[in-house]
């Protein structure tokens, strides 16, 4: 059990989960999710061997400016028709295939007056997923539901203390799916608190490779260009409002519209140094 500032977003955290723990669940799921994904790609493949030379090469670059050092972090792609992408405990990192072809496909700019290399779509997904990484998601994602779920016996036990006085068995269950809906309601709000953590400092990353010649400085616009690229392919929205309102609330992941919104902030913010002293100057 540790008490250390979080290299991601500086905060302090308590980590009960050992690094080696960590490390070692990642390490034995991470075959077992690549297989039942369609198996890995390889890099001999001669259809689409290039485009995992480009995910190590991508990952590698960013890896060097990871802010949480010694991850072992591993890029593989499976062979996937989704559009997916996801991260597993110590840095173990895939992306689909499909998603990879589907970016390699798109041409529209979406307004952002910018066209950008297939190399910097994959490195706005890649970062996403490292992040989850450096700043201990699945670490504090398990420990929050282990507390939850602690929570929850407790307050299980004192209702039917109570309740078993006063009320019937149906007030019990009712107790019972009340808790069970509160818990859910937390968990998915802390699930999308992890993406937008995700989306923010995957760009701060993209932008430091930026600073050091890496890549573009604005290849970290990229990340807006994704989820624009998400509204675009899959928009879940049905315009009715109380219906998107109420699948949004209990979603474990943002909305793309929201998450574009948010990245535009996190743009501004990054570039406004640069800016101002452009101004200055």
């Amino acid at each position: 059990m540790t008490i250390s500032k979080n290299p991601v977003t500086g905060n302090y955290q308590l980590i009960l989960i050992p690094k080696s723990v960590e490390n070692f669940l990642g390490k034995i799921m991470y075959p077992v999710l690549c297989n039942s994904h369609g198996g890995t790609v390889s890099k001999t493949d001669r259809v689409f061997g290039h485009y995992v030379a480009m995910v190590e090469k991508v990952g590698s670059i960013l890896t060097e400016h990871s802010p949480r050092k010694k991850v072992p972090f591993e890029f593989k792609v499976v062979d996937s028709k989704d559009h997916n992408a996801w991260c597993l405990p110590g840095g173990k990192i895939a992306i689909s295939l499909g998603l990879i072809l589907a970016m390699d496909r798109e041409g529209a700019t979406y307004g952002l007056n910018r066209h950008f290399t297939l190399e910097e779509k994959i490195a706005s997904v890649l970062s996403h997923e490292m992040t989850h990484a450096t700043a201990y998601h699945a670490v504090r994602n398990a420990q929050f539901s282990l507390l939850l779920i602690l929570i929850i016996k407790v307050m299980e036990s004192v209702l039917q203390f109570f309740l078993g006085f006063v009320a019937g068995e149906s007030l019990r269950v009712l107790s019972d799916r009340l808790i069970a809906i509160i818990a859910q309601g937390a968990i998915s709000h802390r699930g999308r608190s992890y993406e937008f953590e995700a989306d923010k400092y995957g760009m701060h990353l993209v932008y430091e490779a930026g600073k050091a010649k890496h890549c573009p400085q604005d290849a970290a616009l990229a990340h807006v260009w994704l989820q624009k690229f998400c509204v675009d392919h899959h928009n879940s929205r049905t315009g009715v409002w109380i219906v998107d309102r109420w699948r949004e609330l209990w979603a474990s992941h943002p909305t793309p519209q929201e998450r574009c919104t948010a990245n535009i902030h996190t743009w501004h913010a990054l570039t406004l140094p640069a800016r101002k002293a452009a101004q200055g100057g």
